[in-house]
């Protein structure tokens, strides 16, 4: 999510999305990498390992909270230490903030239900149960 925020948004004003003294810390090949590097590294891990799904209503409520605590901690920084980790918050009304946090919520959610179907492509039942057998060959 934050990949695809950062990208669209800082193609059109940079000062939005990085702190300008962000260049002085990190050189841009490490900020690219760190941004970049997480989706190919998650499709092969995806190809590579079987998960388990939880029940899809826990797995939701999860990342949910853990979404909403994420944007109230953005919030409380910008509002409170005046430190905006997106310098594009500041900028917005807060009924602007709520819906942008409600349609990330949403798009979370989309990115979720994605990874659903996916990982159930990767991992038809046969193939599951060939990789069972790898680590219990009395499995039949």
């Amino acid at each position: 999510m934050e990949d695809v925020l950062e990208s669209d948004v800082l193609e059109s004003d940079e000062k939005s999305v990085r702190d300008p003294n962000a260049n002085n810390r990190y050189p841009n090949w490490y900020n690219h990498i760190t941004h970049t590097v997480n989706g190919p590294m998650n499709v092969v891990e995806l190809i590579v390992s079987y998960h388990r799904e939880p029940q899809h209503g826990h797995a939701i409520l999860v990342l949910l909270t853990l979404y909403v605590l994420y944007f109230l901690l953005l919030l409380f920084m910008g509002t409170f230490v005046d430190l905006w980790i997106y310098p594009f918050l500041a900028k917005l009304y807060w009924s602007q903030r709520i819906m942008f946090a409600v349609v990330c919520g949403i798009v979370l959610i989309i990115f979720y239900i994605s990874g659903v179907f996916l990982n159930k492509l990767f991992w038809p039942p046969i193939r599951v149960k060939a990789f069972a057998r790898l680590y219990d060959p009395t499995i039949k």
